[in-house]
């Protein structure tokens, strides 16, 4: 029911009847624009940094072995050249990120003999965040000084007897330079990029809904 006095408000705002007029900010405009656009084009840009370049890069692997079966004899060390205080990733090269893989990876030690004659130990299942890929995952990683460095990894005795099992087959590894954390500077826009589009999108509705007014 309605009357002179009534107006109708929704689709009819804006209608040569009506005596409301909808007002919005342009600032408020422009700046949803910016937050919207300028977030969604950092989260694309981070997602595909991501793909490029979290897990192994063959540009800055440096040895390639193999991890030596359980209750098998070693398995040979792979060596490399390094400098004074640089950091190294030793990954798995497994596909598939599953349990059955984070399994082995947690039956991975390895030992990382440095120029004076200490090792680095690095074990799978001791390694505080582990990171993983389509075809690799992290059995952690290690500081060095400056020379030649030989790593060699084996399987050691982790979980039921189904996965001993999994543990007497032979497994490749990776050593690449740097940590895992390297790879992952997509996160510096995806998630911002996240935040500001959210944002933006609030903007947007807010400037859409705008301020009713009465026509003079």
């Amino acid at each position: 029911m309605a009357g002179d006095d009534v107006e109708h408000a929704g689709w009819a705002i804006d209608t040569p009847a009506s005596r409301l007029r909808r007002r919005r900010n342009p600032l408020l405009g422009l700046i949803a624009l910016v937050l919207l656009v300028g977030g969604l084009a950092a989260s694309v840009v981070g997602i595909v940094r991501l793909a490029l370049e979290a897990g192994v890069d063959d540009a800055r692997v440096v040895a390639r072995g193999t991890v030596a079966p359980l209750d098998a004899p070693p398995a040979p060390p792979v060596t490399f050249a390094a400098s004074a205080g640089e950091r190294f990733t030793v990954w798995l090269h497994e596909g598939g990120p599953d349990n059955v893989r984070e399994s082995i990876v947690a039956g991975t030690e390895c030992a990382a003999t440095r120029p004076d004659g200490t090792l680095a130990r690095v074990r799978g299942s001791r390694q505080g965040t582990s990171v993983a890929t389509d075809g690799h995952e992290t059995i952690g990683t290690f500081a060095t000084g400056a020379g030649t460095i030989a790593v060699a990894c084996r399987h050691v005795p982790f979980g039921g007897w189904r996965n001993r099992g999994r543990l007497r087959d032979e497994h490749r590894f990776v050593v690449e330079r740097g940590t895992p954390g390297d790879g992952l500077a997509g996160l510096w826009l995806l998630l911002p990029g996240m935040a500001a589009a959210g944002l933006g999108l609030v903007a947007v509705l807010r400037w859409r809904s705008g301020s009713l007014r009465s026509r003079q």
